[in-house]
């Protein structure tokens, strides 16, 4: 419409049922952004910089994490949910401290338990750290997302 960009409007008729929050789409369309925002985050921390991302995997499997630039992106799988049970931000407690990480969630008798308790192998900044609730693998995830104190010294773990 003269802005000179190629526009494209498209209109798309969907049923009711497709749109509630059982639809089969919708379950695929969380894993999808949940994909893509962990890469975004892989292109965001090697911003301005060829250093490589560095990825890994705890022991017990109990999270994933990856490195690159000035963040740590730790992600925490919460055992025994699924899309159709859903966790909100009161139901999840993250404590995040210089050198130190605790997630926390209700478990089924609606008691916090510590899903992730480690001595973190470098100093964040704790003001510039976040953390939210996401979707993966069938389970409800926690990411936390590490600012580094010393954004140009790599930690290759994520553990002490």
């Amino acid at each position: 419409m003269g802005s000179g960009v190629n526009e494209r409007i498209v209109n798309v008729d969907f049923l009711l049922s497709e749109m509630e929050s059982s639809a089969e789409w919708l379950k695929d369309l969380k894993a999808r952004n949940y994909q893509l925002g962990i890469a975004t985050n892989k292109v965001a921390m090697d911003s301005g910089d060829a250093s490589e991302v560095v990825e890994g995997e705890s022991v017990d499997k109990a999270y994933q994490w990856s490195e690159g630039g000035e963040y740590v992106e730790v992600v925490v799988n919460v055992p025994g949910t699924t899309s159709s049970k859903k966790l909100s931000s009161k139901d999840v407690k993250v404590d995040i401290r210089s050198k130190t990480l605790k997630v926390m969630a209700k478990d089924d008798s609606g008691q916090f338990s510590s899903l992730v308790d480690i001595k973190l192998a470098g100093s964040v900044s704790v003001d510039d750290s976040t953390w939210n609730l996401g979707f993966a693998k069938g389970m409800v995830t926690v990411e936390v997302t590490l600012a580094k104190q010393n954004n140009s010294k790599k930690w290759g773990k994520v553990e002490e």
